[in-house]
């Protein structure tokens, strides 16, 4: 698979992670009896789930950038 290809999924997956541990976050604070171990397992991942796309995002950067460098030099 091409990094580009790898970072894409890498995307989707983090940002899928960081919806689920918001809406969970978001529906425990309307309720009053939470404990506080889910929310800060949430937290951690809404934390890990924003690096995961940061560093997907430099992937695909990366790659894109070196494509261009190799198109410019063939061309």
């Amino acid at each position: 698979m091409r990094p580009l290809d790898n970072a894409g999924v890498g995307i989707a997956r983090g940002i899928a992670a960081l919806q689920g541990a918001a809406g969970r976050i978001a529906t425990r604070s309307a309720q009053p009896s939470s404990t506080a171990g889910d929310e800060v397992s949430d937290v951690v991942t809404l934390s890990t789930s924003v690096a995961q796309v940061r560093a997907n995002v430099a992937v695909a950067r990366a790659d894109q950038e070196t494509q261009k460098a190799l198109l410019d030099m063939f061309a």
